[in-house]
């Protein structure tokens, strides 16, 4: 019997449809097995892309979207440039002031000298109006409206003023009162300087009489500069800081008529090349310009000493922005000299006599350098409408009637009057005057009227 044929136990004697039993038929992959790594790769990829996308934005990728509060603007890498673009082309755009600073007008006067005829006025005069105090309004009268109107003012306080600690007296050992000091800033001068030939004539041995002088000064609402008390104090810069820019004051003298300090803390400021290079240094540190009061060369004369050309070229090497030139009596030349770094400084030799009782016509020219200090927004500043504005140093045959006048203001008639002429035998006529301003002075600092006389 067909053992596949054959059943057992069936009631149909034995026979039944043959079964046919299949192989079990392949299982299908399921799509779980997949969704998970499909998904794993989904995600690094977008997070690579993104990652891709980050960098090339320079950008981090927020991880909070939904933030709303201020965030930093994109960090973009600035622009190459080319090495030889100018500072000007790369510079801040000029839109605002890098600084707060505006435009300083600025006035400086030459030798202010008090002779004792002009002290024995003031005391006439404070007599007369029953004052108990002497004052100098009446010699400056005339023209203070230029020494108020300037935002600072300089004056060479040719003397000492001792007060009557000692006699007043005149040349060759002059001593003033404090009074002229307290009109001279009264009037408006901001910064004094005593630095000169005669700041030994009193107490020279100790300088007991710029110890005195000077703490009269340090009493005014003005800033001193040429006398010091001792080492600290004469490397102490003086800073004037006006419509926010900074201006050091430093000054030197060429000699002391042959006097010297035998003792003492004092220091007298002469020249010396050594001492200005570290001082200079320093200004240049803490301030925007650096100005220099210069006693030297020869007294009336316009014609320059080698010392004046040499340490006026120093000092324009050295980038010092002005030169304030005092002692000669007389107006000498005003130029501008070019440092070595090209730096331009102006120098006015000699600024003249602002009061005197001397003897010769060009004693009695004197007058303000005026000119403006203009800054501009990326931190420079300019020396801008440089002019000469001359006075007239006036005293009478009795030394009295002492008064500075304008010259546009100045007459025939006063000047017919001069004491110079008079007393001295030395006649001031107009026509001299102009004549030694346009033949002494470049006539681009010359006012008009000067120059078409």
């Amino acid at each position: 019997m067909d053992p596949t044929t054959q059943g057992f136990g069936a009631s149909d004697g034995g026979k039944r449809p043959p079964i046919r039993r299949r192989a079990p038929a392949p299982k299908k992959p399921s799509l779980r097995r997949f969704i998970a790594p499909i998904v794993a790769v989904v995600v690094v990829f977008s997070l690579l892309l993104f990652a891709v996308w980050a960098i090339l934005a320079d950008k981090e990728p927020s991880v909070s979207p939904a933030v709303t509060t201020a965030q930093e603007p994109p960090q973009t890498l600035p622009p190459e440039t080319d090495p030889s673009e100018t500072a000007e082309e790369t510079s801040p755009p000029e839109t605002e002031p890098l600084l707060e600073q505006s435009t300083v007008s600025f006035v400086a006067a030459g030798d202010n000298l008090v002779y004792r005829p002009n002290i024995w006025e003031a005391e006439e005069r404070a007599r007369a109006a029953g004052k108990e105090e002497m004052d100098f309004f009446f010699t400056y009268e005339k023209i203070r409206d230029t020494v108020a109107g300037a935002d600072l003012a300089f004056i060479n306080q040719e003397t000492l003023l001792c007060g009557r600690n000692y006699e007043w007296s005149g040349y060759p050992l002059f001593n003033g009162p404090f009074e002229m000091g307290k009109t001279l800033a009264a009037i408006g001068f901001d910064v004094v300087n005593i630095a000169t030939n005669h700041m030994l004539d009193q107490g020279y041995a100790t300088g007991e009489g710029i110890r005195i002088t000077r703490e009269f000064w340090d009493t005014q609402p003005v800033t001193l500069i040429g006398g010091y008390l001792n080492e600290a104090d004469f490397n102490d810069v003086r800073i004037v800081e006006k419509n926010g820019i900074r201006i050091a004051f430093l000054a030197y003298t060429e000699h002391t008529n042959g006097l010297r300090l035998s003792s003492g803390e004092v220091v007298v400021p002469y020249f010396d090349k050594d001492v200005i290079r570290r001082q200079v240094a320093a200004a240049k540190e803490r301030a925007d310009l650096v100005f220099v009061s210069a006693h030297w060369g020869n007294e009336n004369t316009s014609v320059l000493t080698d010392f004046q050309e040499e340490y006026a070229q120093y000092l324009a090497d050295l980038g010092v922005d002005v030169i304030l030139g005092t002692h000669s009596h007389c107006w000498q030349p005003i130029r501008w000299i070019a440092g070595e770094n090209g730096h331009k400084t102006l120098c006015a030799f000699s600024l003249g006599n602002f009061i005197a009782e001397m003897h010769l016509p060009i004693n009695a020219l004197g007058g303000f350098l005026s000119f403006d200090i203009v800054p501009d927004r990326k931190g420079n500043y300019a020396i801008e409408n440089v002019t000469v504005i001359p006075t007239v140093s006036h005293f009478n045959a009795g030394f009295r009637d002492n008064t500075v006048y304008y010259l546009k203001d100045y007459t025939d008639e006063l000047a017919a009057a001069s004491g110079s002429g008079i007393s001295f035998g030395n006649p001031v006529r107009l026509s001299d005057l102009y004549a030694y301003l346009n033949s002494t002075i470049d006539a681009s600092f010359l006012p008009d009227f000067v120059k078409n006389r």
